[in-house]
């Protein structure tokens, strides 16, 4: 949890934005939601991650194959959280862009 936290900090601190894409969406089988796995590449190297993805499980497979901001750690590029949802923008202090408005639908709240 600590280093959750950590790295959580860091990013708000040291962030830069990059674009991401969406490679596969895997639903919780509680039916809460899921995780999405994504790359992006920085300076020719590219980094696969997953995150945690608030939308309804059964609408996942919407965000498949789309960009997506991506908020780097500038002194960590492994260090990486995608912008998926309003909540996701509001937790950077990040304004949801006008051309992912059509997410709010999908979120979980």
């Amino acid at each position: 949890m600590i280093i959750y936290l950590v790295q959580k900090n860091n990013l708000k601190v040291n962030k830069f934005i990059t674009s991401g894409k969406v490679i596969q969406f895997s639903g919780d089988y509680r039916g809460r939601g899921g995780t999405v796995d994504f790359v992006y590449v920085i300076k020719g190297r590219q980094y696969r991650k997953t995150n945690g993805a608030n939308v309804y499980r059964s609408e996942g497979y919407r965000f498949v194959g789309k960009q997506f901001p991506v908020v780097v750690d500038s002194t960590d590029f492994s260090n990486s959280r995608i912008l998926l949802t309003s909540k996701d923008f509001h937790d950077y202090d990040l304004p949801l862009p006008d051309t992912l408005e059509w997410v709010k639908q999908y979120e979980r709240h």
